[in-house]
């Protein structure tokens, strides 16, 4: 029923930055990408057609993340992290219906997410208990 490539170009950039000291370790981290997305359909189209191959939809997305630790003392710790994410959707969902025509309720993905916890340590035993949240927004859904 189809005989279709998807074309996805892809480039990004990346930083993160730390902090060590003996009681206290933190970071923050950001990334920017674009990922452009072409669709090339030899089943539905014949080559000839402009129909058969698409231009590139290009999506920029990209994520900001930060977190600490602390050392309460040589047994104890406590830490806390939180990130939030644009991320784009896959190729189904550029070209939905395995048609070469391009989603026109296109959005990134956007996701929220917190952590905190407490570790334990000693010679006998390792405990560690987090919690965490994850909000989801605008997940894309195939029907």
């Amino acid at each position: 029923n189809y005989n279709n490539d998807g074309v996805v170009n892809w480039y990004g950039a990346f930083t993160q930055l730390e902090y060590t000291s003996d009681k206290l370790s933190a970071f923050v981290q950001a990334a920017v990408s674009n990922q452009g997305f072409r669709r090339d359909d030899y089943f539905l189209y014949l080559t000839p057609n402009p129909l058969s191959s698409t231009d590139y939809k290009n999506l920029l997305g990209g994520n900001v993340k930060g977190g600490a630790n602390y050392n309460i003392n040589d047994n104890h710790n406590v830490f806390v992290n939180a990130g939030y994410y644009s991320k784009q959707p896959f190729l189904t969902a550029v070209f939905p219906n395995n048609a070469n025509k391009v989603n026109t309720n296109l959005t990134n993905e956007k996701i929220l997410g917190f952590e905190a916890g407490y570790g334990y340590r000693d010679a006998k035993l390792n405990v560690n208990v987090n919690v965490y949240n994850t909000e989801w927004k605008d997940r894309y859904q195939r029907i």
